[in-house]
């Protein structure tokens, strides 16, 4: 009898044990934004700038269910006479989620507004929601903007009562030209501009081929509009400069222009470049903990994240992009933009294969790292979260760590250009019949660290960092590089002075 009952306490215990799991998960609260019903409010953001909010400017989040949304529209519109560039952000913020990154935003717009999707809400005041938006006189961007608490397979039960509230506001860009221009006219980044039709990127499936383009997108260090090249060779963005031919990738967060070597040309043309890749190197020697998904990194085997991924320690690959940067680049240093190269290695959770990756990050514990996780999602990401991530040479926005300015491509400006982890593409620009590294990590699965890389196929899959692939450099021309020929073409790639 005594067995029969203590077997009775033990189920019920077990019971109440999962109950409480269940409601420490998912039991969250109820959305709600803040407002006034229909009663627009309307703010000039300056003599040509108009802002208005189908209700109010103010969004908060109080009681929310993991997986729930909320949906806040407003317009914005120029009515001056001259075009005009613009940031969005969120002030007056309260943000004490535990886990910051399971409450995101995303934002459409029609004409051509700002577009952003993923993107981790800030948990401090004046964080743009998107910058350097371009507008017409006289159009509107009507925007609709969706703040989500992500369902995630962790425990969330530390998002338990908090809350998230702002006010949206805008205003305009202040490091634009004069006129209403990122570039001069003269300049290389304003005939990309002008040359192009540019398209948004809310109806990219990055899962599917890639149809030619000029894109853009404000999921980006800062929300910066970025423009890209999306598509297959016979897009018009190659380039000569010290005597090498190049692809134009895209823009860049402080508008420089990245580009991403392909080879040399022959009688000023790039049309048979012959190999793209200047080398072959294993990512790193060694590949048995988290520390050697590092473009640099701190000391194997650590028992934190932060001594792990400290960038005391040059890769492998590193050393030999410093060394072809030396005999390649240096003498045309003044045209190079100290610009950022993101290694991110922020960690997310997510299973492949049956493995099941946590967000440890350091010596052998299994590892997911979230550029890996958005390639899984095929939601590509320029953004880079960690300021250690953020590779510069002496620019203090990142993390001054680089020799020289100069990187890889990473898995996300792969995926914007039109490669994914499930289709050949040999048509695409950046297909170069070789295996050559991305910047990105991917995962360390207990035993070994992998890296994303591009395959002589011309998709993008994971490498054991240790294994010899080919290498690509990737450096980015200034803001005010001028243009002196060319119209992108193979056959008349762009010059510049």
């Amino acid at each position: 009898m005594k067995s029969k009952k203590t077997i009775y306490l033990i189920w019920v215990m077990i019971v109440c044990l999962v109950a409480f799991m269940f409601v420490a998960t998912y039991a969250y609260f109820t959305l709600e934004i803040t407002g006034t019903g229909n009663k627009n409010e309307i703010n000039s953001i300056s003599g040509d700038l108009e802002i208005t909010f189908t209700d109010t400017s103010n969004v908060s989040l109080v009681n929310a269910y993991t997986g729930d949304s909320i949906t806040k529209t407003f317009t914005v519109e120029n009515t001056g006479d001259l075009p005009l560039f613009y940031d969005i952000y969120f002030k007056e913020v309260v943000n004490n989620f535990a886990d910051p990154e399971d409450l995101v935003y995303s934002i459409s717009s029609t004409n051509n507004g700002a577009y952003s999707t993923g993107t981790m809400v800030p948990t401090t005041n004046d964080n743009r929601i998107a910058r350097a938006v371009s507008i017409a006189p006289g159009i509107v961007h009507s925007y609709t903007m969706t703040i989500t608490f992500l369902r995630t397979d962790d425990d969330q039960s530390d998002n338990a009562n908090k809350t998230f509230s702002a006010k949206i506001s805008a205003s305009p860009t202040v490091d634009v030209v004069a006129g209403g221009r990122i570039f001069k006219n003269n300049s290389l980044g304003y005939a990309l501009l002008n040359n192009n039709t540019v398209l948004s990127s809310s109806d990219i499936d990055f899962s599917a081929n890639a149809t030619d383009g000029l894109y853009y997108t404000n999921t980006s260090i800062d929300s910066t509009t970025v423009y890209y090249f999306r598509g297959s060779n016979a897009l018009n963005n190659n380039l000569i400069f010290a005597g090498k031919c190049w692809k134009i990738i895209r823009t860049t967060e402080d508008y420089g222009i990245r580009i991403i070597y392909n080879g040399t040309p022959t009688d000023n043309k790039c049309e048979s470049v012959g190999s793209a890749v200047i080398d072959s190197s294993s990512f790193n020697s060694n590949n048995n903990y988290n520390a050697y998904v590092g473009y640099m990194f701190g000391s194997a085997s650590s028992s934190g994240y932060l001594d792990e991924h400290a960038n005391n320690n040059a890769s492998m690959v590193k050393e030999k992009l410093d060394s072809w940067y030396g005999s390649n680049i240096s003498t045309y240093a003044s045209y190079v933009a100290d610009s950022y190269y993101c290694n991110d290695r922020k960690t997310s959770s997510f299973t492949l294969n049956s493995v099941i990756y946590g967000k440890d990050g350091y010596g052998n514990h299994n590892t997911g790292y979230l550029s890996r996780n958005n390639l899984i999602n095929n939601k590509p990401s320029y953004n880079c979260f960690n300021k250690l991530d953020i590779f510069t040479a002496e620019n203090d926005r990142g993390n001054a760590s680089l020799n020289n300015p100069i990187g890889l491509i990473t898995s996300a400006e792969a995926m914007y250009a039109g490669l994914n982890l499930s289709t050949d593409s040999s048509s695409n620009y950046l297909y170069s019949g070789n295996d050559y590294w991305t910047m990105s990590p991917a995962y360390f699965n207990g035993s070994r660290a992998y890296n994303s890389y591009i395959t002589s196929s011309g998709k993008i899959s994971d490498g054991v960092v240790s294994t010899s692939y080919g290498i690509r450099p990737v450096i980015t021309l200034k803001q005010d590089t001028i243009l002196i020929g060319g119209n992108g073409s193979a056959a008349s790639p762009y010059k510049i002075n």
